[in-house]
C-alpha cells in the first residue's frame, strides 16, 4: 500500500516528542525557584489553563539566556526526527513543529530542521514571555499556542 503525502500537513509536537523529555519541566526541575509544582498542580487539576500556567512558572526561572539555553540542551532530540523530518518533505509533505512550552528552545534545538515552528516566546529585552500563537480559533481560549489553528488553516488550503 502506497500513502500519498503529497497533500499532506504533518504537525509535530516538540515535548517529550521531538525532545526525550519535556523541557520546560526539565528548566522547572532544574532550575526553577520553590513553589512551581503548586502552579504545575494547578494545571493538571484544570484550575488554570496551559497559558496561565506557562506565565505563572515562567516567573519561577531565572531569566538569564545563556543558562536556560543550556539547560534545555541537556535533554536530547529524538535521534529519528530530522529523518522523519526528511522522508516526510521528499514525499511532499509540508511539516511543522507546534509546541505550547515555553518555546525559545524550540527554535534553537529545531531550526536546523528548516520548517515553520509555532510555538509561545521570550521577548529577552524585558524576559516577558509572549504568546504570538494564543487562541486563535481555540474553543478553550487559556492555551499558549493554539494547536488547532494551524490544522484548521491547512484543511481551509486543502490539505
Amino acid at each position: 500500500m502506497h500513502l500519498d503525502l503529497r497533500r499532506a500537513s504533518v504537525f509535530l509536537d516538540f515535548d517529550g516528542t521531538i525532545s526525550t523529555a519535556d523541557l520546560g519541566l526539565h528548566l522547572l526541575e532544574r532550575l526553577g525557584a520553590d513553589g512551581w509544582r503548586d502552579v504545575e498542580d494547578e494545571y493538571v487539576r484544570g484550575e488554570i489553563g496551559s497559558r496561565a500556567c506557562l506565565s505563572d512558572q515562567w516567573e519561577f526561572l531565572p531569566k538569564d539566556r545563556e543558562l536556560l539555553t543550556r539547560t534545555a540542551a541537556e535533554i536530547p532530540l529524538d535521534p529519528g526526527t530530522s529523518t522523519l523530518v526528511h522522508a516526510l518533505r521528499a514525499a511532499g509533505s509540508e511539516v511543522s513543529i507546534v509546541s505550547d512550552g515555553f518555546g525559545f528552545y524550540v527554535d534553537e534545538l529545531c531550526g536546523h530542521l528548516g520548517v515553520p515552528i509555532i510555538t509561545n516566546g521570550v521577548d529577552w529585552e524585558t524576559a516577558d514571555l509572549v504568546f504570538p500563537s494564543a487562541d486563535r480559533c481555540c474553543a478553550c481560549s487559556s492555551c499558549g499556542t493554539c494547536k488547532q489553528a494551524p490544522i484548521k488553516d491547512a484543511a481551509r488550503r486543502g490539505r
